[in-house]
């Protein structure tokens, strides 16, 4: 294939469904699909169908010039055996990777990462500067875009499963300090919290709150017009989260025109560093990982290394936060309404895929 000249085949492996990667890889082949020419075919495959898998390891079928982008690496040891060229796009909350991830991201082709600090940790981590894209994610602006809805009370929003990782603890106990039930039994805090693997996890944290009326919790799959009416059914989203990825929720929440408090570092720097001045940022220090479900997933890959630092939020400064965002409402609505305009123009997913494609016509 020529440089700039369209591939004739991109395969897309991944697995749709409503995880943070299953959101981010389907609105990504959306937006692709509307992007891309005829001469250019889509094929999406789900990394459990076994047969379309190894399909394109056929030499004889697969075109020559065919790209595959993997959202996960459970291939990467099959790598030599896909015709084309091959392409990961690594999400990670970490920054400090485990090894055997290093030595597999090292045999693709290219490997893109939604932003500019996981770039850096991918350099750190010692793969080629010129092997390493920042192809950020994006959010679809037909769905996420500012119409609040009535409501009563003053109505604080949060996103995210029920992990350490989320810092849902910090939060309740930074609303409970911040709200006391006696004086403001009017401002609510409502968590929409999931974790399909444990869902016993949902159930113990609703009893964790039961003791406060005020404290909300949500579960289940929502599809995105849901989401969205659920953020335009609150007046401020708080994301106090210790690491992301990316943190599509926060990024939903700013299109929705929320004001928003929110830790920058990791993932979500990426779009925080286009909106300065125009969100809450939450003080924290940096702090070991030290989480049972980093353990329960990734210790037989780290070994005995340790798994990175992480954001710790200031419970302080997330009180003050907290009362920022109720008691100046006004001043951070008409700035969550700039940030939104900014955003949905450069991080809607059309503006992402154009860039994607770029990207993969010169790979």
């Amino acid at each position: 294939m020529s440089a700039f000249a369209a591939p004739s085949r991109i395969n897309l492996i991944y697995q749709p469904n409503l995880t943070g990667v299953g959101r981010h890889a389907s609105a990504f082949d959306a937006a692709l699909r509307r992007l891309a020419g005829a001469e250019t075919e889509i094929v999406s495959i789900d990394p459990a169908d076994t047969g379309a898998v190894v399909a394109l390891m056929d030499a004889e079928r697969a075109p020559a010039d065919q790209i595959t982008l993997f959202f996960t690496l459970k291939f990467a040891h099959l790598l030599g055996e896909f015709v084309g060229r091959k392409l990961a796009w690594a999400v990670f909350e970490s920054d400090r990777l485990a090894p055997p991830w290093v030595k597999s991201l090292a045999g693709f082709d290219a490997v893109w990462t939604p932003s500019d600090w996981g770039r850096g940790v991918l350099l750190a981590h010692g793969l080629p500067p010129a092997r390493v894209v920042t192809v950020p994610e994006g959010v679809e602006p037909l769905d996420y875009y500012p119409a609040p809805l009535a409501h009563d009370g003053f109505v604080f929003l949060s996103v995210g499963k029920v992990e350490r990782r989320k810092s849902l603890d910090e939060l309740i106990a930074a609303f409970s300090l911040a709200f006391p039930a006696h004086l403001h039994p009017r401002v609510r805090l409502r968590l929409k919290a999931d974790y399909p693997r444990f869902p016993e996890r949902v159930l113990a944290l609703r009893e964790r709150v039961a003791g406060d009326a005020r404290i909300e919790v949500l579960a289940g799959e929502f599809s995105d017009a849901q989401m969205a009416q659920l953020y335009r059914s609150a007046d401020a989203f708080v994301f106090p989260s210790k690491a992301e990825g990316f943190g599509l929720p926060a990024l939903e929440a700013l299109a929705c025109g929320l004001p928003l408090a929110a830790v920058d570092c990791s993932g979500q720097s990426q779009y925080l560093a286009r909106i300065g001045g125009l969100f809450r940022p939450i003080g924290y220090r940096r702090g070991p990982i030290d989480d049972p479900d980093y353990a329960h997933y990734y210790r037989a890959d780290y070994g005995i290394e340790p798994f990175g630092d992480w954001a710790l939020p200031d419970l302080a400064d997330l009180v003050r936060a907290l009362r920022d965002l109720r008691d100046a409402h006004a001043l951070w609505q008409a700035r969550a309404l700039a940030a939104s305009r900014r955003l949905r123009e450069e991080f809607g997913w059309d503006a992402c895929a154009r860039l994607a494609w770029r990207q993969l016509r010169t790979l």
